[in-house]
């Protein structure tokens, strides 16, 4: 999009909710784990909300379920080596696939598992994998010896991975937002699992290492990093998330632009997207499922007139501060330090 001088806003969202029972928020998308193999038994698929979880060959990759538009996602450690796969935690029920007319191409009683675990991705390393609800966890279990300084994450297929205030992870992935909680470590033959210090070391390279205070290096440690969800958010038209933030009861506030007439709102400030391009802001729940509030903003310019959302902070009253530009002459302003676009 061709773009001429712009102007900065900076300026504060507070939208009122109407009184409402528990719980009579929309839901967007609930999800379960369960991992089931395929047909070989040499990978292993759990369907979660809004992507598949696959995991072969000691690395996970997130396959977009929605569309497909977005590239998958594959996180893995640096050098892995070949890696048998071990189902943990058999899961009541299966599943059966009666695809298509030809009977030998369906599959009956696909078993299902809570936990996988990869022995030996690493000469010392272990990786398991498992769910809970909209959460999914990679755990790295270190043998007695193996320094937490020389294992390393890879992330392929996402743009750069963007460390959050609270110690989290934001991995954007086009249309999926990822966010990684911060993790949390003990010696795993401790059974009440005393917590260690550990927060993620970004590399130069694009890798993320760990640091971990307090660990024996004599005993086993266990370090646990969680997807806490990943959640599609847009209409039909080009949208994307430039920016997020969290309040102190764990919401989530997302920012960016949108051109979709369909863009999920809730309680707006302004009903529909005036322009080709508006800047949104989105409020979800802590768990990434219940959309609280949402709105768009903007002018009525057409082509060429660029609206966007850039970046978003969360004051300790829960307001969110946000930081955008415009090119539009009729952006709507309330008490502002400027009422008028000076200049194109």
């Amino acid at each position: 999009m061709p773009r001429s001088s712009v102007v900065l806003l900076l300026f504060a969202l507070a939208v009122p909710l109407p009184a409402q029972a528990p719980g009579a928020y929309p839901t967007l998308v609930p999800g379960t784990l369960a991992f089931e193999p395929d047909a070989e038994g040499a990978a292993y698929r759990a369907r979660g909300p809004g992507y598949d979880a696959v995991v072969e060959r000691g690395e996970l990759t997130l396959v977009p379920s929605a569309g497909g538009a977005t590239a998958p996602l594959r996180i893995g450690l640096a050098d892995t080596c070949p890696t048998r796969i071990v189902a943990e935690e058999r899961l009541p029920g299966v599943t059966h696939y009666l695809l298509g007319r030809d009977t030998t191409r369906w599959r009956t009683a696909v078993p299902r598992y809570g936990r996988l675990r990869c022995e030996d991705v690493r000469p010392g390393v272990a990786l398991e994998f498992h769910g809970d609800g909209r959460r999914l966890e990679y755990d790295l279990v270190l043998a007695a010896g193996v320094s937490p300084e020389d294992v390393r994450l890879c992330i392929e297929g996402s743009a750069p991975v963007r460390p959050l205030p609270d110690g989290e992870l934001e991995i954007p992935a086009g249309g999926v937002t990822l966010v990684q909680e911060a993790p949390i470590a003990w010696h795993d033959d401790d059974p009440a699992r005393t917590e260690l210090t550990v927060e993620y070391v970004l590399h130069a390279d694009g890798t993320i290492g760990f640091a971990v205070e307090g660990r024996d290096p004599t005993r086993p440690l266990r370090i646990d990093p969680v997807i806490a969800y990943a959640t599609y958010l847009g209409g039909t038209g080009a949208d994307a998330v430039l920016d997020l933030a969290r309040d102190t009861q764990g919401n989530l506030y997302l920012v960016g632009y949108t051109s979709s007439a369909n863009f999920p709102l809730r309680n707006p400030f302004q009903p529909a997207v005036n322009g080709l391009y508006d800047m949104f802001v989105t409020k979800l729940d802590p768990t990434g499922t219940t959309l609280i509030w949402s709105t768009v903003i903007g002018g009525s310019g057409g082509y060429g007139v660029d609206e966007w959302a850039l970046a978003v902070d969360v004051g300790s009253q829960g307001r969110p501060a946000v930081l955008g530009l415009t090119e539009n002459a009729d952006f709507p302003t309330a008490n502002a330090f400027q009422p008028a676009l000076a200049g194109k």
